[in-house]
């Protein structure tokens, strides 16, 4: 088993060779202290994999656009300025 497990809790845990973990595990209670540091080593990876995904939110707390929200803003923009374009044509500007 622990030939299968060490590399994974080497990740983890950094700085501690194979041999290290042989020594730990070896013994009465080894499997105990296996699954504890198993445990840790996944909760580590569930933390880091949190911390480097994608936020929902930018710099300063605002929303990231998405591709619906970056069509609109084109939309809003396009309307703006073909009402531009309309009132000067008319004079009023």
């Amino acid at each position: 088993m622990m030939w299968s497990i060490a590399p994974q809790l080497c990740m983890a845990f950094k700085g501690v060779t194979p041999s290290d973990f042989f020594d730990r595990y070896d013994g009465e209670g080894g499997f105990q202290r296996a699954l504890l540091d198993i445990t840790i080593a996944q909760e580590m990876n569930e933390q880091i994999r949190e911390a480097h995904s994608p936020a929902d939110v930018g710099t300063g707390g605002i929303k990231r656009l998405t591709k619906d929200d970056a069509n609109a803003v084109i939309a809003r923009r396009d309307a703006r300025r073909r009402a531009r374009a309309e009132a000067e044509r008319k004079g009023n500007i």
